[in-house]
């Protein structure tokens, strides 16, 4: 069920050049600091908003984020399905979990609306669903585990670097609260740079990247303890920190005989994944297929630091 405050002159349509978005997961960290964003974007419309706790009936729909936008006009929902019919949106800003992802990208792309998603620790096999749908609905989709530029930057050079070197290992560090370890953007790094490494004999079997993801979705149920060195993937040993005060911090350190070389991003506040994902909202409704990288918007858009891959 929505609630909706005083109608905004662009609804239900949007002005010449305006996007109109949805926000999933709104009532998230992330989902708060997109609100604000798209908001705040002058060719791009607030549809609407969507969060579980907005349903009647529940604490969260007298809450003060839920009375906040009903008060700007801004409609407020506790299904997805809903906020698509009676919002009309041409994206959908999707930041949720592993487990509700899925089927909100379904849905989305199931009624021509394109999804953008910085929801992590989406298993192989979901994304390669998700990549099937949009092919056939004809609708893009945008599933890009970080939308930071400097952490974009960061994937670049490392994998310049990386053809120097004969090892590397990530560490990444998250708040307390993400579930997922490692980071989707870690994975992503260790990826883009193994096969630029130099090979070295010796390296043991990788441990296949999802086991450690699906742990990480339900951490303290038990198994076996994780490898002390790390989740290896394709030969990249990654490192999972949480603790509280963290936002977003990856660390790849280089080495060869006799010398070591580290490349760092630290997001220390969730703005700064904004302008990325907003660029991405941008340039949603020309993506053909299932994109995944962030670097892969920036060649769209025309910038020049992709070069540098």
């Amino acid at each position: 069920m929505s609630r909706t405050g005083p109608r905004r002159t662009t609804e239900p349509g949007a002005g010449p050049g305006e996007i109109r978005v949805a926000v999933a997961g709104a009532s998230g960290r992330m989902g708060r600091v997109a609100l604000e964003a798209i908001e705040a974007a002058p060719d791009l419309v607030l549809a609407g908003a969507v969060a579980r706790r907005f349903a009647e009936g529940t604490e969260g729909a007298s809450s003060p984020l839920a009375a906040e936008l009903v008060a700007r006009g801004i409609p407020v929902y506790a299904d997805l399905a809903t906020c698509l019919k009676e919002a009309s949106p041409a994206v959908l800003v999707e930041f949720t979990s592993a487990a509700v992802a899925p089927s909100n990208l379904r849905t989305a792309l199931e009624r021509g609306v394109v999804p953008v998603s910085g929801t992590t620790g989406l298993s192989s096999q979901e994304l390669a669903a998700i990549a099937a749908l949009t092919e056939e609905r004809g609708v893009g989709a945008a599933v890009i585990p970080n939308f930071s530029l400097g952490a974009a930057v960061l994937a670049m050079l490392a994998r310049r670097a990386a053809g120097y070197f004969g090892a590397a290992e990530i560490i990444e560090q998250h708040h307390d609260q993400k579930l997922d370890a490692p980071s989707g953007t870690a994975l992503a790094l260790a990826r883009a740079v193994a096969g630029n490494l130099r090979r070295r004999a010796g390296k043991g079997p990788d441990q296949p990247a999802e086991s450690l993801v699906a742990a990480g979705r339900d951490r303290g149920a038990g198994g076996p303890p994780p490898d002390p060195r790390g989740l290896s993937v394709d030969g990249v040993r990654v490192h999972s920190v949480r603790l509280s005060g963290l936002v977003a911090h990856h660390e790849i350190i280089f080495a060869s005989e006799g010398e070591t070389l580290a490349l760092r991003h630290d997001s220390t506040s969730r703005s700064s994944f904004m302008p990325g994902l907003l660029l991405t909202v941008r340039h949603a409704r020309a993506l053909r297929g299932l994109v995944t990288s962030l670097e892969d918007i920036l060649a769209m858009a025309g910038l020049t630091a992709t070069s540098a891959g």
